[in-house]
């Protein structure tokens, strides 16, 4: 997780002074809004890498440990579906 912006504390005189809730909301939201749009970025790039990959190993479909991988025909981006998780060494699950 990034790190928080650190809070400008309220200068006496301004507009809505004394709606702390509504500043810290604020706050909290744009701290929120600023992960997501990190997170999209990551998101972005692995899929490019992933688009990559897939292209380098000739497939439209991969499978594995409750994930599948596609590239559908006419898109050139990479559709992830399934659960995560990895493959149980224990067989009674």
């Amino acid at each position: 997780m990034g790190k928080k912006n650190p809070r400008q504390q309220r200068l006496p005189g301004t507009a809505d002074a004394g709606i702390k809730a509504l500043d810290e909301l604020g706050a909290e939201l744009k701290d929120v809004q600023d992960e997501r749009m990190r997170l999209t970025q990551r998101e972005l790039k692995l899929r490019k890498n992933g688009l990559e990959l897939m292209h380098k190993y000739n497939k439209t479909k991969y499978e594995y440990a409750g994930l599948t991988l596609e590239v559908k025909p006419g898109e050139e981006t990479l559709h992830v579906s399934g659960k995560r998780g990895r493959p149980s060494k224990d067989k009674s699950e």
